[in-house]
């Protein structure tokens, strides 16, 4: 009962059964006794014992005073305790050097800790009972505060960095949470805890520039540019474009002549934007290679002018040390009001129309129209069907043959990929691919296809080679090495991984390790589409490389004249010397199949000799075919 918080009590030991305890008190004369115990957070840690001659002095009054007597001893226990907790806990506040701040429900300061008064410069004094925008700097936009306020109004903390300025003027950083703390009463405070960050902020001075700015060009970035153009649109009343220029033969810049010197043509691009338009035109850099202006018009004719400044940017060869680079754009155009009043639908058209222009050719300017919207439209199809696909096995091969060009003997396929629906319709790569090769699903599908290709070749018994296109920044992916690693190497000396030229362009250096990483453990590698990119004998030197494809375009124009027919010879010459075999893609008469077999090309394919194929009809020509 005792640790149950109850009173024990008795007016007469004879007449009550305490066991040994009632002889004991008799023997001294003690009839009446009471034992009460004493709690502290619901622990027992003492018994307070009375004791009385007098039989009957312990009765029904004098337990409810001792009732009171033993809540009042276990308050005063736990308000001992609490206050010495919060003594500790006050001290600690104070000596603490972090930023301690209590305000009430209208931001009047309450409580300061010493760290405030050190980070602020104002002493507690000058700070009490003042509000909490005594620091404001005005570097942060109304609705910064405005957020702030709609936030712990509800109950919720709100965690930011903060620009104040302190009592003589300068600006100090806090990195600060704002937790609102309700008591019983209804009553609400605010208690601001935070890091004085200023030293960290002076280190890094460019920091805060920098969430503007890029840093390379110093035109605004994409998040400040997409701001001021928001803004702009909000009291702009006349015409207005919004131009994104794409540097079009950037990737070749950085790979002949190094990222420094891409950096440099950047960099000079930005100056000559900011020569050739106004003051009050936005211009930013976007991304990488992308530059973003906004200008107000009368009307679209007077686009001319614009279209003038734009050229005479890339007219200039760019010059550095004893080089001059000629740079090439590509620009999407979008207009307000007709192609949208926002941002974001401004930005979203002028991204279409340049990614029209990107396609077109190298100097060319693309207005948005509805039809290009339309083509968007079908990108996002394009990714429906995709993923619709993954999800549910739709995706196939169909198998095509190359050859051995001396025997005409078999000597593998290429994997090519179509999509077919549940009712037989077959979607081919023109529908999809390019849309693939883009999207978050290319890891996924690139895992299905290695799979089905080393699948493939285990039933052929490892005896034809079988080849698989991979994007290009799949290359420094660690998906297709996990998948490769785990393979016999039987097995995988029978795969090609098939890259086009022109996803090799980049960083040479990575390519040609990751490159190497693939080659070693023990797949072919080859190039696609040889000579329709920025082809260097520089590179084609330096990677890694087992077969070089000709491009179908070369081999359905080497007869029409001596030039068109060198340049096959040339490419196939080439690879000859680097130890590289060539396959000719395309060959559809026997007239390209007998010149390219006397120019010394190893491999051929096209429709002349074999189509693509369904999976079943490339196992039974393997049967009647290969020569096993």
């Amino acid at each position: 009962k005792l640790r149950q918080g109850g009173i024990i009590y008795t007016q007469d030991v004879l007449d009550n059964q305490l066991e040994n305890l009632s002889e004991l008190l008799n023997e001294k004369n003690l009839t009446s006794v009471f034992f009460m115990p004493v709690f502290k957070k619901d622990k027992l840690i003492a018994i307070i014992v009375g004791l009385s001659k007098e039989i009957n002095f312990i009765n029904e009054k004098y337990i409810d005073i001792l009732e009171q007597i033993k809540l009042d001893l276990n308050f005063a226990l736990e308000k001992l305790e609490n206050e010495a907790t919060l003594k500790l806990v006050s001290e600690a506040i104070e000596r603490s050097s972090e930023w301690f701040l209590i305000t009430d429900e209208d931001g009047v300061i309450l409580y300061v800790n010493d760290a405030v008064e050190k980070i602020s410069g104002y002493s507690k004094e000058e700070l009490i009972g003042k509000k909490t925008n005594i620091f404001r700097s005005y570097e942060q936009p109304i609705k910064f505060y405005k957020k702030l306020w709609e936030t712990i109004k509800k109950g919720e903390d709100f965690a930011a960095i903060f620009v104040n300025r302190r009592k003589d003027g300068s600006l100090f950083y806090l990195n600060l949470l704002i937790h609102p703390v309700k008591l019983p009463s209804g009553k609400v405070y605010y208690i601001a805890i935070g890091r004085d960050i200023t030293n960290e902020i002076h280190l890094t001075s460019e920091v805060e520039k920098y969430k503007f700015y890029d840093p390379l060009t110093e035109l605004y970035n994409m998040y400040a540019f997409s701001l001021d153009v928001a803004e702009y649109l909000k009291h702009i009343k006349s015409k207005a474009f919004l131009i994104l220029i794409d540097i079009y033969n950037m990737a070749y810049i950085n790979n002949v002549f190094g990222i420094s010197v891409g950096n440099y043509a950047l960099k000079e691009v930005g100056k000559r934007i900011l020569k050739e338009f106004d003051e009050e035109d936005i211009k930013g850099r976007i991304g990488g290679d992308e530059f973003g202006i906004f200008v107000s018009s009368q009307s679209r004719e007077d686009f001319a002018t614009i279209i003038d400044k734009i050229n005479r940017i890339f007219d200039e060869p760019i010059k550095i040390q004893d080089k001059e680079i000629k740079i090439y754009f590509s620009a999407g155009v979008s207009s307000f009001p007709d192609d949208g009043k926002n941002f974001q639908t401004l930005y979203k058209k002028a991204t279409i129309a340049l990614s029209e222009a990107k396609k077109t050719g190298k100097n060319i300017i693309k207005f948005f129209n509805p039809s290009m919207e339309e083509k968007a439209k079908n990108v996002l199809e394009a990714e429906e069907l995709i993923e619709k696909a993954l999800r549910e096995e739709l995706f196939v091969f169909h198998y095509q043959p190359y050859f051995d060009t001396e025997n005409i003997s078999l000597k593998g396929f290429e994997a090519l990929v179509r999509i077919q629906n549940k009712s037989g319709k077959i979607y081919y790569p023109n529908v999809f691919i390019d849309v693939l090769e883009k999207s978050k699903f290319i890891e996924d599908f690139e895992r299905w296809a290695l799979k089905k290709a080393l699948q493939k070749i285990k039933e052929w018994d490892n005896k034809i080679y079988l080849s698989v296109n991979i994007s290009g920044k799949s290359l420094h992916s660690r998906h297709i090495q996990e998948i490769l690693k785990k393979e016999d190497k039987e097995t995988l000396k029978k795969l090609t991984l098939e890259i086009t030229e022109r996803e090799l362009i980049g960083n040479i250096d990575l390519t040609k390790e990751a490159l190497s990483n693939l080659r070693n453990l023990g797949v072919r590698i080859a190039i696609d589409d040889f000579g329709t990119g920025y082809s260097s004998l520089s590179y084609l030197e330096s990677l890694p490389l087992d077969v070089l494809k000709i491009d179908i375009s070369f081999v359905r124009q080497m007869l029409e004249g001596k030039r068109k027919k060198a340049m096959v010879e040339v490419i196939i010459s080439l690879a000859k010397k680097l130890d590289i075999k060539s396959l000719a893609e395309g060959v559809e008469t026997k007239e390209q199949l007998e010149t390219l077999k006397d120019m010394g090309c190893n491999f051929i394919q096209g429709y002349f000799l074999g189509k693509p194929m369904p999976e079943s009809d490339a196992d039974e020509f393997v049967k009647g075919k290969c020569e096993l």
